[in-house]
């Protein structure tokens, strides 16, 4: 039991460097974030500046072990967009986070575990079936275009009866 764990604790290690590594590499190849920071009226010297104040004038190697460090210490450094420490905005929008985490369980506790029980009990039935389906079209379905058709079914449902 004990290599198991030890097992699975390297596992989880590993897997945590590779993401890591892979989002690091993603966000630095997404393209230059000083071309967002900068004012338009910089100069080359300014931007220049800028790029040596944060480090992006370093190897990709120092970089990352600089991001790497400070991640593991809970610094993830400044919003680009925000101008405003990145925990500080994951803090403040933690209590939506849960909202909707807490409103999925909800659902999946009075909705779908007694339609499962009901659909396993009574195999073959309309039921069944309708749920097995509704099953593969959840899974297979990409999320980010469920959530765009619920976004719509939303607004339709509750504005539609305000227009009239």
């Amino acid at each position: 039991m004990q290599r198991y764990i030890v097992g699975r604790l390297f596992q989880s290690v590993v897997s945590l460097f590779v993401v890591s590594v892979v989002v690091f590499a993603l966000v630095r190849f997404s393209g230059d974030p000083i071309a967002i920071m900068a004012p338009p009226e910089a100069t080359q010297q300014d931007i220049e500046l800028i790029r040596a104040y944060l480090g992006l004038d370093r190897p990709w190697t120092v970089q990352y072990w600089r991001f790497a460090t400070r991640a593991l210490q809970g610094d993830f450094g400044q919003s680009i967009r925000f101008r405003r420490p990145a925990m500080d905005l994951i803090f403040e929008r933690y209590g939506a986070t849960l909202e909707l985490g807490g409103l999925a369980v909800l659902i999946v506790i009075v909705v779908a575990i007694p339609v499962g029980v009901h659909a396993a009990v009574r195999r073959g039935t309309a039921l069944d079936y309708v749920a097995r389906g509704f099953a593969a079209v959840g899974q297979a379905m990409p999320p980010f275009w469920l959530g765009l058709l619920l976004v719509l079914l939303g607004v339709s449902l509750f504005t539609e009866p305000l227009m009239r």
